[in-house]
């Protein structure tokens, strides 16, 4: 099931190297959906790697088909887009508690987004502030483990986007997908975090384009 307007087209479940200095994402028109069809041919492949492996070094051969990298660059820009759009999926689960620390997760996204768009950087203190946060450790219980899954995917985030190291974007991804691999069985419903990445993220990243929040958790096809 999918929303009126879109067509979706699902594998697996039913690059200029020149600096940017304004990567201006657009936003999300529900007739116009960029497809995985549309993409290079060496990343469809990539991408179909993804689905087949679905392991540490398919997610990295994913985000470097998309390189090579260098700060704000076309390829970091859409890496780090990819990384923002898994990010707002898992902050906008259903399943997940309350969270006191979410203002900041929200911020350190609004913040990187800032840098990528539009080269507004933060100063070297907060820079330290977004990629090393320690506030997960402040909680107790079973939030401690949602707490620091969702910390340490936004912080992987912040430095993915400010030192290009591919391993802290492989990191953002990859918990994201953790999370939701321990969501509730109510949530079974909803099309499963890789064939969603796939399908819907990787096409709106590569294009800088934002993703509709009707279609960050859509619902499988039948």
């Amino acid at each position: 099931m999918t929303q009126p307007g879109y067509k979706v087209r699902l594998w697996g479940n039913s690059t200029p190297k020149a600096k940017v200095i304004h990567c201006y994402p657009t936003k999300a028109n529900p007739f116009l959906r960029p497809m995985i069809s549309d993409l290079p041919t060496e990343l469809q492949q990539a991408a179909a790697n993804h689905l087949a492996d679905k392991d540490d070094f398919a997610v990295r051969k994913l985000v470097e088909a998309l390189g090579p990298f260098s700060r704000r660059n076309m390829a970091h820009c859409r890496a780090t887009w990819l990384c923002i759009l898994a990010i707002k999926r898992l902050l906008t689960s259903r399943t997940l508690p309350f969270d006191p620390h979410a203002s900041d997760d929200h911020s350190t996204i609004a913040t990187v987004q800032k840098w990528i768009t539009d080269g507004i950087a933060p100063t070297p203190t907060n820079w330290d502030r977004i990629c090393n946060r320690p506030d997960a450790v402040h909680h107790v219980g079973e939030l401690a483990n949602d707490a620091d899954t969702i910390a340490n995917a936004v912080c992987s985030l912040a430095r993915f986007s400010l030192h290009c190291g591919v391993w802290d974007a492989v990191e953002a991804i990859e918990l994201t997908w953790l999370y939701e691999s321990e969501c509730p069985p109510g949530y079974s419903a909803v099309l499963d975090f890789s064939p969603w990445l796939i399908n819907i993220a990787l096409p709106s990243a590569y294009n800088l384009q934002d993703v509709p929040a009707e279609q960050l958790h859509p619902l499988r096809q039948p």
